[in-house]
């Protein structure tokens, strides 16, 4: 009986760290240093680096504004790298550790700001009215308290 009690302590202590002990996998690293690789592995690691969420964003942005304003495959190819910066920007502004609330909203507002005028310069006159339009229903809807 003295033996049985000596040893219970023992397997308790075996039984609750295995399932601990096999639930860490150690990290993977990349062979390959790419930035592919480097993103999977940050991304692995909890951290992340924004390009997967950035694009995603950028996409959907570059989706929506074809379809409102019929873009053409050059507009497109020239408003997504535009968009890509302008996502990259304002996710670094909002990682960033330092400044207020207040001074985050203001940069990424003049990134914002900045980006659509560079989307707008290369609009047709029509687009351009369509675009200002649908920038101020967006604002309106935005400053609307949800029904």
């Amino acid at each position: 009986m003295k033996k049985l009690l000596a040893v219970f302590p023992i397997l308790l202590a075996v039984a609750l760290a295995v399932p601990q002990a096999s639930a860490q996998v150690p990290a993977q690293t990349p062979s390959v240093t790419t930035p592919d690789a480097t993103t999977a592995a940050a991304t692995k690691k909890g951290k992340s680096t924004g390009v997967k969420k950035t694009s995603g964003r950028a996409d959907a942005e570059l989706a929506d504004l074809s379809t409102k304003l019929t873009l053409t495959d050059d507009q497109k190819a020239k408003v997504k790298p535009i968009i890509d910066d302008k996502e990259a920007k304002m996710h670094t502004v909002k990682m960033a550790k330092t400044g207020s609330d207040d001074d985050k909203k203001a940069k990424t507002k003049e990134i914002r700001v900045a980006a659509d005028a560079q989307i707008r310069a290369l609009l047709t006159p029509d687009q351009q009215k369509t675009f200002d339009t649908e920038k101020k229903s967006g604002k309106k809807e935005a400053a609307a308290p949800p029904a």
